[in-house]
């Protein structure tokens, strides 16, 4: 790669392209929090999932999940694609960093990008024969290198070379280190889980005798007496 892929750099040029990535690594590890905390905590809370309505959460599981590869591949395409077609990615920001650097001070970022591609290949893969294409030879094969969904630990091995390289560009910039996966917001899908079980919990209850519905769900039975009064 060469710097003058992305043709004439500016100091501020590379503050955008840093800014810009560093929100788009922040909501994919918040996004990926809240994927793992419903679907890769345990087979009880997929069970729970399931049992309460199992064909909308796989639909959500498996849109959240597509939407994960999709931004990281992404985040690793070239910079230059075409003669005009410039991309806000990784390879972007290293090779603007390198147009603003010495050589010598930048080369351990390539390292770093090639560990995050190395990481990538198989979402890479999927992406352009499952996800954003369908690929024949692929679907008729049956090829479950590419049709198999991504594993967690796949992800988690990409978001964290992602996270390695933008914090090995903060600390050659002199910028404060970010710590990515900090912005952890399963609050929400921990409440809805919470909520999940004791809707289910109080259905037991209604079912065994021990709780009146008129008691359990109140909200229903005054719904239907004020339309009974009308």
């Amino acid at each position: 790669m060469s710097s003058s892929q992305v043709g004439h750099c500016s100091g501020e040029e590379l503050r955008q392209t840093h800014r810009f990535l560093k929100i788009q690594l922040v909501t994919l590890h918040s996004r990926w929090h809240e994927y793992k905390s419903l679907f890769g905590h345990s087979k009880e809370r997929v069970d729970l999932l399931n049992q309460c309505a199992g064909g909308f959460f796989h639909a959500v599981q498996f849109a959240l999940l597509q939407q994960i590869e999709l931004s990281i591949v992404r985040l690793l395409d070239p910079a230059r694609q075409g003669y005009s077609n410039m991309n806000m990615t990784f390879s972007r920001l290293v090779q603007l960093a390198e147009a603003m650097f010495q050589e010598n001070q930048t080369i351990h970022l390539y390292g770093k990008l090639q560990l995050a591609h190395d990481c990538s290949k198989r979402l890479k893969s999927r992406r352009n024969k499952a996800v954003a294409h369908l690929d024949v030879d692929a679907i008729q094969k049956e090829d479950q290198s590419v049709l198999e969904w991504p594993r967690i630990e796949e992800v988690d091995a990409s978001l964290n070379a992602l996270t390695g390289l933008a914090n090995a560009y903060e600390q050659l910039a002199g910028l404060p280190i970010m710590i990515y996966d900090a912005a952890d917001i399963r609050a929400g899908s921990e409440a809805l889980v919470g909520h999940l079980d004791n809707s289910l919990r109080l259905k037991e209850l209604v079912r065994d005798g021990f709780l009146s519905q008129e008691l359990a769900y109140p909200t229903r039975f005054r719904s239907k007496n004020s339309q009974a009064t009308r």
